[in-house]
């Protein structure tokens, strides 16, 4: 069924000789970082940009928030992805609406999206979020063709332009980089009620907290920094691991647990409001992202702009984040034993640990600005409009 939301900006959401940019995305939850960057993309708008999102499978609980943006929000409200019908419902409201640019997100907005887009005579971005891993081969021969149709294909990371150039064959001169924005949590976060965080929780008062926060999946590799911890567990002081997030690999991390023996010394805590994971990180000792394939970062930036002390793997985009030795320390893909001496080396040295955190706020300040990503893609639209 088509929905939409009542509009606060007249019949369509547009104003007068405004650019006009519709983005297509599956749904509008919190849980991916993806629709939290297009709220933010939005609250931050330049003047002559308006802004219309179309959720393919279901609205998501973020609804409420870009309709209080007085953004309008159509639901396809379709949960089969490939029901045909979902391409004329896209073109029906792009003929409506009468959009300047479609931004595309994930494989089957991509699809649908930009083939709607080229029908109606629009503009096309698409933006890749990751490292592509297990994706079905007709998926990259169709992102190969309509990429010939696509003006510009943004990648939130080097590490994850590269990836896409891997599986992408024609027309790879439209790929270029645009990094995540990050609000500056450090000056947003609420006042701190440790104890009753901390009670909520079952979190310990005089223990060191290890701290990770990313989805339970494969490439996330939190076996690797539950082996690290397992193995230097006599020599470090009283601690917890604490696990942020939830996903498919939860079983397997479950039995790691079980099989490095440190099921006292593990805490995983599951989905968690974002504003009560800030209020965590700031108690965190250390922060650590196992992930060898990591397609930008969101929660790591996060940890540098608290001044949280960073242990990262050497791999993906997280060299493009911090600088070893300078803002966070790096490690070996897959090496337990390594992350587990660059654990030791911070616990060790109360100087190194201020200083990682100090450089790492100021690097991400610098390089993670909402107002530098939101500017960026508005340079990009249009400049996608001169080129017409």
């Amino acid at each position: 069924m088509l929905q939409s939301s009542p509009c606060l900006r007249g019949e369509t959401g547009m104003a007068k000789n405004n650019l006009h940019v519709l983005h297509v995305i599956g749904r509008l939850n919190g849980s991916g970082g993806t629709p939290i960057k297009l709220l933010y993309q939005i609250k931050n708008a330049s003047n002559d940009i308006n802004y219309t999102v179309i959720c393919m499978a279901e609205e998501g609980h973020l609804v409420p928030q870009f309709r209080a943006c007085g953004v309008d929000v159509f639901n396809l409200d379709c949960s089969n992805p490939f029901d045909i019908r979902q391409l004329f419902q896209l073109i029906r409201i792009i003929r409506k609406v009468k959009p300047d640019v479609v931004h595309t997100h994930f494989a089957r907005s991509n699809g649908y999206g930009r083939l709607a887009a080229v029908l109606t005579g629009c503009r096309i971005v698409t933006s890749e979020h990751g490292i592509k891993r297990n994706t079905k081969p007709y998926i990259y021969i169709l992102d190969s063709i309509l990429n010939l149709i696509t003006d510009s294909h943004v990648s939130n990371s080097y590490a994850t332009m590269v990836s896409s150039r891997q599986t992408i064959k024609l027309n790879r001169k439209n790929m270029k980089v645009i990094h995540n924005g990050v609000p500056d949590i450090l000056n947003l976060i609420g006042p701190m009620e440790e104890k009753s965080l901390l009670a909520e929780f079952g979190l310990p008062e005089n223990e060191m907290l290890i701290l990770d926060v990313g989805s339970h999946i494969e490439l996330r590799n939190h076996e690797c920094l539950i082996e690290a911890v397992a193995s230097i567990k006599h020599v470090l002081p009283p601690f917890k691991l604490v696990l942020i997030g939830d996903g498919p690999h939860r079983g397997q991390i479950l039995k790691s647990i079980q099989e490095n023996g440190v099921g006292d010394r593990v805490l995983l805590l599951g989905r968690v409001d974002r504003d009560k994971v800030h209020k965590i990180m700031q108690l965190a000792d250390i922060y650590v992202n196992p992930a060898y394939a990591e397609g930008f970062g969101i929660a790591t930036v996060e940890a540098m702009l608290l001044e949280r002390p960073i242990i990262y793997c050497d791999a993906g985009s997280l060299p493009e984040l911090l600088e070893n030795n300078v803002s966070g320390l790096s490690y070996s893909p897959r090496n337990a034993r390594e992350l587990a001496e660059k654990i030791l080396a911070l616990v060790g040295s109360e100087k190194q640990r201020v200083s990682l955190a100090g450089q790492a706020r100021t690097q991400a300040l610098e390089k993670f600005s909402i107002l530098r990503f939101v500017r960026d893609f508005e340079d990009l639209y249009r400049s996608i409009l001169v080129r017409r």
